[in-house]
């Protein structure tokens, strides 16, 4: 039965990665073309949330191979998770004007 249920879980990690690569795939392919991946895309937010509880999960597991892979491909699409989240560098803003 144990065996059954990490199965399960394992493919609905896979099933989670691979529509999340497939969010990630948005700013690469016109939309008008690909609309399917478009429609992944506004369902991003909630990949990333599932995403993290899986690496969580496989973390309290003490699985390191399958976080490993969770962690990767988080970072893999870092550039979509920074634009949705809004990681912004604090600048410092200058009243000054320049001559």
């Amino acid at each position: 039965m144990w065996k059954f249920i990490g199965s399960l879980f394992k493919a609905v990690n896979v099933s989670a990665i691979v529509f999340y690569l497939s969010a990630c795939l948005i700013p690469f392919l016109p939309a008008g073309k690909y609309w399917m991946f478009s429609v992944a895309g506004l369902l991003f937010p909630l990949a990333v949330i599932i995403l993290l509880c899986f690496l969580i999960a496989w973390l309290i597991v003490k699985n390191l191979k399958w976080s490993l892979v969770c962690f990767i491909v988080l970072i893999t699409g870092w550039q979509q998770i920074s634009v949705m989240a809004g990681f912004n560098v604090k600048k410092i803003f200058n009243y000054a004007k320049k001559p």
